[in-house]
């Protein structure tokens, strides 16, 4: 058994704001969007039989684990009175939902939607902080430049990968190597796509968890678990969490990388 591959690759935690371009761009996608999604809306919540069925009726199934049996309000409600009134309030609350999309989406002085357009530039300044926190240190700015992007082609032995890497990477032995199986169905382009999804899935988690050891544990399990159902297990030691053949969170001196190591057997 010996080590082939091995790389360090960063994740920036101290961004604070996106791109102004990101915003703008943001900005009018989702303005753009207002006439198509607020008649999609309506296509699918007709009426108060579809709201209740569709919305109410879920939100309620959803809610109602969460009060424990033992569980009783200031007021001395039990929790199935809890559960009942909340269930209550969702299905009565229709006319309140139709009228406050009539008037988000009605026409104010000559612009369609105005108040909801007005309400998406009011909601810029916490795109902006919310992405830049959860989402860009690992989407990164621009295609590749990003562990999303640098991870899963560093995984294929995609040509273009060290063209991606960045200044506060690190490769420590070898080069990129495709684990991939290529037959009898070639798994490059399944793992690239699963894998750079569960990457900023597992990424966000870890940092809500604040870096418990158990929640990376779990995460680093997931990713490893994608890459291990779709990899050549004969010619590469399977991916596990910590293993010979590893795609793990990991923090070195309070920094965030992604470690990737590949072994043979």
């Amino acid at each position: 058994m010996g080590t082939i591959s091995k790389a360090l690759l960063f994740v920036p935690l101290d961004l604070t704001s996106v791109p102004e371009r990101m915003s703008n761009d943001w900005r009018q996608s989702t303005k753009d969007k207002a006439d198509s999604g607020n008649q999609k809306r309506w296509e699918v919540i007709r009426n108060e039989m579809d709201y209740k069925t569709k919305m109410a009726g879920p939100s309620s199934e959803a809610y109602s684990p969460f009060p424990s049996s033992t569980f009783r309000s200031r007021s001395g409600k039990t929790r199935d009175e809890i559960v009942k009134a909340q269930a209550k309030h969702a299905l009565d609350t229709f006319s309140k939902y139709e009228q406050k999309l009539i008037r988000l989406f009605e026409e104010v002085e000559g612009e369609v939607a105005k108040r909801y357009k007005d309400s998406v530039d009011n909601a810029v300044d916490n795109y902006s902080t919310r992405t830049a926190k959860w989402c860009l240190p690992f989407t990164g700015e621009t295609i590749g430049k990003s562990i999303t992007g640098i991870a899963p082609l560093w995984l294929t032995d995609d040509p273009t990968t060290e063209r991606h890497i960045r200044g506060a990477d690190q490769i420590l032995a070898g080069g990129p190597v495709n684990v991939a199986k290529t037959t009898p169905v070639d798994t490059r382009s399944a793992l690239k796509a699963a894998l750079a999804q569960q990457l900023t899935r597992s990424g966000v988690i870890i940092i809500e968890g604040d870096f418990q050891p158990s929640v990376m544990l779990k995460e680093n399990d997931a990713l490893n678990s994608i890459i291990n159902g779709l990899q050549d297990s004969v010619t590469y030691v399977p991916f596990a969490t910590g293993g010979a053949s590893h795609c793990d969170y990991v923090l070195i001196d309070g920094k965030m990388f992604l470690e990737i190591q590949v072994s043979v057997p």
